[in-house]
């Protein structure tokens, strides 16, 4: 459920920056590029639960 919600805001944020810097740049905005690149930042971001939050470690009693 995290990663649904976690690649459901990346892809209408994605698609927001995406649309706003080809305005910004006077380029043709192009949906599938904004697509891919907010579906690699997903990953990457919900990859990165998992590598960058070490455990808690149990003090031995």
């Amino acid at each position: 459920m995290k990663f649904i919600v976690t690649l459901f805001w990346s892809l209408a944020i994605g698609q927001v920056i995406g649309f706003l810097g080809a305005k910004l740049l006077a380029v043709q905005d192009s949906a599938v590029y904004a697509t891919i690149v907010s579906v690699a930042f997903a990953v990457f971001i919900y990859l990165l639960g998992y590598v960058g939050v070490l455990p808690e470690k149990k003090e031995a009693e």
